[in-house]
């Protein structure tokens, strides 16, 4: 579903009428799970291989999502990543979600030092907040970040580019 459908069918649901924070949110909410649900899901190709990889090499791999449980547990199945990735659910999501205090957390519950982890993200603010926290940091933008300032970055994957976990490691 486009955003000018989503916004549309919100505009529809309150029929004009003043909503609460809460209610938009849950709405938001709903139509994102109905979208995901429906949809089908890949994985992002420079990153399946890379799992792939390290599935094969048994390097620990984690994940954290600020979607409802549910849902975070929803894609990882459809995605076929429950045998192998560590799923942390930020569950207080009152402030912004993407802050070095996130990626600390999925570091300790790995029992990893931060500084020997790679942190894959889609935007700025998780790329800055992964470095803050002490992480390398491979950055895939898409349609929505590419304009982004990633500085800071280790790598920042421009286009259909292929990389392998090998020339990972090293960083």
């Amino acid at each position: 579903r486009s955003l000018d459908q989503g916004i549309e069918m919100l505009l529809n649901k309150f029929d004009n009428k003043k909503a609460s924070k809460k209610e938009l949110t849950t709405e938001v909410n709903k139509q994102i799970e109905q979208s995901l649900k429906k949809g089908s899901l890949s994985r992002v190709p420079v990153l399946g291989s890379i799992l792939e990889e390290a599935q094969k090499q048994t390097i620990i791999v984690g994940a954290w999502s600020a979607l409802p449980k549910e849902l975070a547990l929803f894609i990882m199945n459809k995605l076929n990543l429950n045998d192998f990735v560590k799923l942390h659910v930020v569950e207080d999501q009152s402030k912004h979600f993407s802050t070095p205090g996130c990626w600390l957390r999925l570091a300790k519950i790995l029992e990893l030092n931060p500084s020997s982890c790679l942190a894959f993200t889609t935007c700025a603010a998780s790329c800055h907040s992964a470095l803050s926290a002490g992480m390398r940091c491979i950055v895939i933008p898409d349609e929505f970040t590419f304009f982004q300032d990633f500085s800071g970055a280790d790598i920042v994957v421009e286009g259909p580019k292929k990389l392998s976990l090998k020339e990972l490691l090293p960083l």
